[in-house]
């Protein structure tokens, strides 16, 4: 199924009776479930971000090319999502934007909706994705920062009805389920917190993401906001990889990558290790043998030079095998002795 089916199929989906803003919103999730972000430019040099930010500024010329894409950038997406809402007569521009970076661009919705009037709404669909792809609220569609004060803005308890109405959620968001973990999480230690959130399945239920960029997002969004006492202190997670194929060379090394998430804690000497199986979709425990095995095969720890809490957990990997060399060193020379 090509792009452009993907998105005739969400404008053939709309439920009937919808006001303008409702099909914005609407059209705003579904695709939000569909694409993901470019690892690429995510993980990539500044060389490669302006060859991909340049690749999808000529994309946006071949709409039939563009409505193919899953990976996005924020130019592409932006695209997409006008294209759609052209298509239900809903008028939308495209303007830049600095507070996500250089040359961020976000769609700007022109309304005429039927129950609250004209509207100009900002809705950064980029932004968005880990939210969408995790049923949380959103925190980019008709909101406004210190940057912006010429657009209208929807109020949360407006939105979550749409919500309701369109069958983006059946009663409440993720974020409830969050703020009972905080709860819960409240008086734990590092190894307990980290534990806890990693095996409950209300964090993680349910839930696909469509890339590496978005689980590393909301985990990142997790870990922040149910122990940021620990996080970075006792609490690390991190990227790794693995190189597809060292025989071939690509424009961006991180076309050649399989991405994916570790994680661990520590109380004192006592560490738990995780990894992310993007097959389970969920964090499993790993052991820092096992770890190291899967160093010796090829898995790269952290994407960056100095990756926070890439060279601790390597000292805990060795300092973990030096003991258990010992340990086999000495049993080894009692069987000798017997």
């Amino acid at each position: 199924m090509t792009k452009k089916d993907l998105v005739e199929e969400i404008i053939q989906k709309i439920p009937e009776g919808l006001t303008q803003l409702e099909k914005a919103r609407y059209i705003y999730i579904e695709l939000g479930k569909q694409r993901r972000f470019d690892t690429r430019y995510y993980y990539g040099n500044s060389s490669t971000r302006k060859r991909i930010y340049e690749e999808a500024k000529l994309a946006r010329l071949n709409s039939s090319k563009l409505r193919n894409k899953r990976t996005i950038t924020c130019i592409t997406l932006s695209e997409i999502y006008k294209i759609a809402l052209k298509q239900v007569g809903i008028d939308c521009e495209i303007v830049e934007n600095g507070t996500f970076g250089d040359k961020h661009v976000i769609p700007i919705v022109s309304l005429n909706d039927e129950k609250r009037g004209k509207l100009r709404i900002r809705a950064d669909l980029q932004q968005d994705l880990e939210a969408i792809q995790t049923g949380m609220s959103t925190v980019e569609f008709g909101t406004i920062n210190r940057f912006e004060r010429n657009y209208n803005t929807i109020n949360e308890d407006d939105l979550k009805i749409i919500d309701k109405k369109i069958g983006y959620i059946k009663e409440d968001y993720r974020d409830s389920d969050i703020d009972i973990a905080r709860n819960k999480v409240r008086e734990m230690n590092a190894n307990e917190s980290l534990e806890y959130i990693f095996h409950n399945s209300s964090l993680f239920a349910n839930i696909h993401f469509n890339g590496q960029v978005e689980r590393r997002k909301y985990y990142t969004f997790l870990l922040n906001t149910l122990i940021p006492h620990y996080t970075d202190k006792k609490v690390y997670m991190f990227s790794c990889y693995r190189e597809k194929d060292k025989t071939v060379r690509t424009a961006s090394t991180a076309e050649n990558r399989d991405y994916t998430l570790c994680a661990f804690s520590y109380e004192k000497d006592d560490v738990n290790a995780y990894l992310y199986s993007t097959k389970e979709e969920r964090f499993l425990p790993i052991s820092l043998e096992k770890l190291q095995e899967l160093q010796d095969e090829g898995l790269v720890l952290g994407t960056k030079r100095k990756t926070k809490g890439v060279n601790l957990l390597k000292r805990f990997i060795n300092s973990y095998m030096r003991q258990k060399n010992r340990a086999t060193n000495k049993q080894s020379k009692q069987d000798r002795e017997i």
